[in-house]
């Protein structure tokens, strides 16, 4: 039981958080670039999602106009992308989208992984049930 406890309420461990980065700064470069894709879009879009749930739980309000500024400049990608084939976000979203994962990343290393991971399983639920 007191391993289990520890175990949910230790913080995630550097080399996971290090591959979490990694992934999320892959997306995002991609992004950057003007070689990002719909999946791209998407994953940004959960970081930012995630985000949101956190703030909305107390932890790091200040992500929240970073983060509702990058979901709608996202919003806004997605559609050119189907218009047009091209994703490409604005300056001001380029903006939100860097400031987002600085955020997103202080927020996930001052809770408990269990915290992060009910955030994470929330949002994955709206994403499921349409409700982003």
């Amino acid at each position: 039981m007191l391993k289990l406890a520890t175990s949910q309420a230790a913080l995630i461990p550097p080399k996971e958080l290090q591959e979490l980065r990694d992934m999320e700064l892959g997306h995002m470069n991609a992004l950057r670039s003007g070689a990002g894709t719909m999946r791209d879009l998407v994953e940004v879009e959960s970081m930012a999602d995630i985000s949101i749930e956190m703030a909305s739980r107390g932890i790091g309000l200040e992500a929240l106009v970073s983060a509702k500024l990058l979901k709608l400049e996202i919003g806004a990608a997605k559609a050119m992308l189907e218009q047009d084939g091209r994703c490409v976000l604005s300056g001001a979203g380029l903006r939100a989208m860097q400031d987002t994962h600085e955020y997103h990343d202080l927020q996930r290393q001052s809770i408990p992984r269990k915290t992060y991971e009910d955030c994470i399983f929330k949002v994955m639920n709206r994403e499921r049930t349409g409700k982003r």
